[in-house]
């Protein structure tokens, strides 16, 4: 064992299941299979062998490898994606508060004022009251307020989002939010949850669980889905109940073996096209459909895909209804991502623009296009091969992954995958921007009137000293009171609890 940083090029490295990859290479020895959603965006585990070139980063799923290392640290893929993500959030123009503008032309406007005072009032009276009215005019300008305002509004919206399991590193990214343009959606791990599951059986309990029994003795991803949901359909269900002999599994193809003197037999389909019993419609985002047979009957199929997040196309519906368009950018293949965009136009969400089979770096180059023509670019997703489109957008948003990473690629981070915090962000930021105006509103308000009532004398010095403090108690209060990020139902229901 070597830390990955040592590996040099034509280094040769073993690969166990269930270990990732540490570099680019060849693969010299052993068959297996390899999850590279991380990566590419692939939903479905790709089949490997010796000859083939992968990335590092990808996941060694079923059997042991040996790989020759072409390109290791900062030359490997993953290195290249680092370095683009770095790029890329060096040539973020800053954001150009507000408050600062206004504060430097308050603060010259006062300046200007006093001296106007100073001349008006020693020609019309004496230099005594024009000092008094002077004094009176720059102690209750208050530029404080102004420099507050912002400051104040966005740290209360922070640590309330924060609340909400809403991580946000940067609270410029709450302005540019509240500007509707373009969200583009990643699919593999964001819009759906990126691995295997059963989406639907068609057969008898009774061979559900036979073959999960069979499929117990694979660590193939399809058969942990089987096992999981033999699972759920008999939480009294053990594959120790069962005698399982003679297992024989074949490389892409399926498995073998005698389950309690049965012959079971169970397959992958050719076709991945099939028609969805709980959705009554034909999808073709399924992974794949798995034929079971008994003793050489017919038992019943079972439907594996990546199942679409809950709440996911109700969460893009209302991103739409408050002005924002949707895209889709995925790394999966085109058939996969046709068919999601299918679904989602047949639910009532209208897609802008659909991309399937995209590089990480053609998911940048999409970015960088995008941002010259909508108003705001955002990129939401997850994963490796997202890290520099979310670091190139206006803002983006990861889902999932270790909140470190996600924070150095993203300004906005969600822990709990859940696609409706995406709608409380858009609102809360534009409940941020409107508490901006607000508060920006209220202290020139407040300065208006009390720099023209000691302009034109009706305030003394001191009386100037105590109303000071108001207009930035005022701001603190609209601040604190402002509804930036209520909190949701799910948290008010943890609070009443506790």
């Amino acid at each position: 064992m070597i830390p990955a940083h040592r590996l040099r090029e034509g280094d040769v490295v073993a690969v166990l299941p269930g270990q990732s990859l540490p570099a680019d290479g060849v693969i010299i020895d052993g068959t297996s299979t390899m999850q590279t959603a991380w990566v590419t965006g692939e939903s479905r585990p790709v089949p490997v062998a010796p000859g083939t070139a992968w990335v590092g980063g990808s996941f060694n799923l079923q059997s042991p490898l040996r790989i020759r290392v072409t390109a290791a640290g900062d030359q490997s893929r993953i290195g290249r994606l680092n370095e683009m993500v770095r790029q890329a959030t060096a040539q973020r123009t800053p954001l150009i508060h507000l408050a600062d503008r206004i504060g430097g032309v308050f603060v010259i406007g006062v300046l200007f004022l006093a001296l106007v005072t100073v001349a008006v009032w020693s020609w019309i009276a004496s230099p005594s009251v024009a000092l008094d009215h002077t004094v009176a005019l720059l102690t209750i300008a208050c530029p404080c307020a102004l420099a507050l305002a912002a400051p104040l509004v966005i740290t209360v919206a922070l640590g309330r989002a924060a609340r909400e399991q809403v991580w946000i590193r940067d609270g410029s990214a709450l302005e540019r939010l509240a500007k509707p343009g373009i969200l583009w959606f990643d699919k593999t791990g964001t819009l759906t949850f990126g691995d295997q599951s059963v989406v639907a059986w068609d057969g008898t309990t009774e061979s559900l669980l036979t073959a999960a029994a069979l499929e117990s003795h694979s660590d193939h991803p399809a058969a942990r889905a089987i096992v999981s949901f033999a699972n759920r359909a008999d939480p009294s269900w053990h594959p120790s109940h069962y005698t399982v002999e003679q297992v024989v599994q074949s490389y892409g193809q399926g498995i073998e073996g005698r389950v309690n003197n049965v012959s079971v037999a169970i397959g992958v389909l050719s076709s991945p096209r099939v028609d969805t019993p709980d959705r009554g419609a034909d999808y073709e985002y399924l992974c794949q459909s798995v034929s079971v047979e008994c003793d050489g009957v017919h038992q019943g199929t079972f439907l594996l895909g990546d199942r679409e997040r809950p709440g996911a196309i109700e969460a893009l519906r209302r991103l739409v209804d408050r002005g924002w368009k949707i895209g889709l950018l995925s790394g999966d293949r085109a058939s996969v991502v046709d068919a999601l965009a299918e679904r989602l136009r047949a639910e009532g969400v209208p897609l802008v623009d659909v991309q399937s089979e995209q590089t990480p770096e053609q998911k940048l180059a999409v970015i960088l296009a995008s941002r010259s023509s909508h108003p705001t670019t955002v990129m939401v997703g997850d994963g490796i091969n997202d890290a520099a489109a979310l670091a190139a957008a206006d803002v983006g948003i990861a889902i999932r992954g270790t909140g470190e990473t996600c924070l150095r690629n993203a300004p906005v981070y969600i822990p709990d995958n859940q696609l409706d915090s995406i709608v409380r962000l858009v609102d809360a930021s534009q409940n941020t921007v409107r508490g901006l105006h607000r508060s920006f509103a209220a202290s020139l308000l407040y300065n208006a009137i009390t720099i023209s009532l000691a302009v034109t004398g009706w305030i003394h010095p001191l009386i100037a000293a105590l109303f000071m403090p108001l207009s930035g108690i005022t701001v603190l209060t609209m601040a604190l009171s402002a509804r930036t990020f209520p909190p949701s139902s799910k948290t008010v229901a943890s609070e009443a609890a506790l």
